[in-house]
């Protein structure tokens, strides 16, 4: 499909749209769990995914967040002052 100037697209391929659905559901997981206080047996039922699919995706974002602040020189882990 054109948009008004008549230009196609680029063509999206497969593996990023599962990328960007797996990003989505990893960001869906930490609010969930982070900000809104489900439980992880909660969301896999939301998501319809099994409870350590949940567990897995929640650790691997604070693992990637905790080496990114690491990076910036940001203080973590310990116990909030």
């Amino acid at each position: 499909m054109a948009n008004e100037l008549g230009e196609k697209p680029a063509p999206v391929h497969r593996a990023q749209r599962v990328d960007g659905v797996a990003k989505k559901c990893v960001v869906q997981s930490v609010t969930l769990r982070d900000v809104l206080g489900l439980r992880c047996r909660e969301i896999a039922e939301l998501q319809a995914v099994p409870e350590g699919t949940v567990k897995e995706r929640i650790h691997e974002a604070r693992r990637r967040l905790r080496e990114r602040l690491t990076i910036a020189g940001a203080p973590v882990g310990g116990k909030a002052a």
